[in-house]
């Protein structure tokens, strides 16, 4: 891993403080429609890529 630092999920939690705007928790809450599943399913490839990578996530502009 070229000097990375592995983390479990738990030293995340215990070690970071992690917010999840208002926005996206009705995705978190077990709405279960087609647009939920795709923001959900981005969400997640996105968050494996960055975490696999090591890049940082920039926001999308609107």
């Amino acid at each position: 891993m070229g000097g990375s630092k592995v983390f479990t999920f738990w030293d995340l939690l215990e070690n970071y403080h992690i917010s999840i705007p208002i926005i996206q928790r009705d995705y978190a809450q077990g709405r279960n429609d087609k647009d939920v599943q795709h923001v959900r399913n981005e969400f997640l490839r996105v968050l494996f890529k960055t975490l696999q990578t090591g890049c940082v996530l920039q926001e999308k502009s609107t």
